[in-house]
């Protein structure tokens, strides 16, 4: 009968939207004759079925809602890989911060107390020439001039040599930390656009339903 018909009608599309995942109004019923919009429609389908036969309904979602879909899995899929790349950059600070209190950190602390080790042997040499007697001074003057070339030579190579390791210890730890960024920006600005199309067509979407 009709209201049996009428009730057919709806748990058709009630069980397409079910099974298929599918929102209203983003799909169409169609049979062998075209689509199925009235009563009259479905009533068409059964009887070009026949009594034996099975009665097939096509369902065609619409291409915008098609669209729509693919759309939201590729924006799905973007926000997962920029919040992977956050994490990779979260990481990657970590490393740096970890390598600069391990490593950086300990060594300029050796440096300062190697500096301050300089310092106390400069300060005994020149007691020692404060406490010389000129005509002693002047007798051994080739000799003691030499040696304090040679101390004053070694302690600024070690610092040269200190300092030149701090130095790349610090510039690679920035590289990374700049690359990870760089890294992180292209990213995102390639497929900006992307994102922007997911809106465009969400809100496309929103005005034809």
């Amino acid at each position: 009968d009709t209201t049996h018909l009428i009730e057919s009608v709806k748990t058709v599309r009630l069980m397409v939207e079910d099974r298929l995942g599918l929102s209203a109004d983003t799909y169409d019923l169609f049979d062998t004759c075209g689509k199925i919009e009235q009563l009259k429609d479905l009533q068409r389908a059964i009887h070009m079925a026949g009594e034996q036969g099975e009665c097939t309904i096509e369902v065609r979602e619409h291409a915008l809602a098609t669209r729509l879909r693919a759309v939201e899995a590729e924006n799905s899929q973007l926000t997962i890989r920029i919040s992977h790349l956050e994490e990779e950059l979260r990481s990657s600070l970590a490393r740096v911060e970890r390598r600069f209190a391990e490593e950086t950190i300990p060594r300029i602390a050796e440096l300062a107390q190697e500096g301050a080790e300089a310092r106390r042997e400069l300060g005994e040499v020149k007691r020692t020439l404060n406490g010389f007697n000129p005509q002693e001074f002047i007798a051994s003057h080739d000799s003691f001039t030499e040696e304090v070339r040679r101390r004053l030579d070694e302690v600024d190579s070690q610092w040269q040599t200190d300092k030149l390791a701090l130095t790349l210890v610090v510039d690679e730890a920035v590289k990374h930390c700049q690359q990870d960024m760089k890294g992180l920006e292209d990213y995102v600005h390639e497929h900006i656009g992307k994102i922007d199309t997911c809106v465009a067509t969400s809100e496309q979407l929103r005005r034809v339903q």
